[in-house]
């Protein structure tokens, strides 16, 4: 299966690195906690989440039920964008997100040999791909790019993947519950 992913993101131009040994998990498992010990401290971050996880946007964002929180509570998801707007209330995010990756069975990093749009854009089309043929075995994936998006943190991964590029994507690839399609915009107002 591994193997197909790392193929599927070559096709693609871009490079794929699977951990499952649980020492490595366990090292990227620590990065994402660092990593959303970091954001959760930027009143910046916590602002953008907040816009992105509110209820009254049925065209896109993220609802509740997307971050691991029962589709009931989406009622309590004002009060919540408040508090995490205005407090740094993410001290238990690191301890939940570490232990969903250190207890995943696979970690799937995405790099590309260059950073600049077209290395972004492979990065995607990659990743759109490897989504496929992990759907089509059963598979489901979540992100975990919270390393992606601290630069200091952004270096340890390549070595972490043993790969001589820069991280675009993180994953977390397994077995899983099946969920809701997150909300999308209707084709027609994207595309003219």
């Amino acid at each position: 299966m591994q193997q197909k992913l790392v193929d599927a993101c070559d096709a693609e131009g871009a490079l794929a690195g699977c951990l499952h040994e649980r020492a490595d998990r366990q090292a990227i498992a620590y990065l994402v906690a660092e990593a959303d010990h970091t954001q959760f401290a930027d009143p910046r971050f916590r602002r953008e989440l907040a816009v992105w996880t509110h209820p009254r946007r049925r065209d896109d964002g993220m609802p509740a039920y997307g971050t691991a929180v029962s589709a009931l509570l989406d009622f309590a998801v004002p009060l919540v964008s408040a508090v995490v707007r205005v407090f740094d209330a993410g001290a238990g995010t690191p301890a939940t997100h570490r232990h969903l990756v250190d207890g995943s069975p696979l970690i799937v990093g995405i790099a590309t040999l260059r950073n600049d749009r077209e290395a972004w854009v492979a990065a995607g089309q990659a990743l759109e791909r490897m989504l496929l043929v992990a759907v089509s075995e059963g598979l489901t994936a979540s992100y975990l790019n919270q390393p992606i998006e601290v630069t200091t943190l952004r270096v340890q991964i390549s070595g972490l993947l043993h790969l001589d590029a820069t991280p675009q994507l993180l994953l977390r690839v397994g077995r899983g519950p099946q969920a809701a399609h997150s909300p999308r915009r209707p084709l027609a107002d994207l595309v003219s």
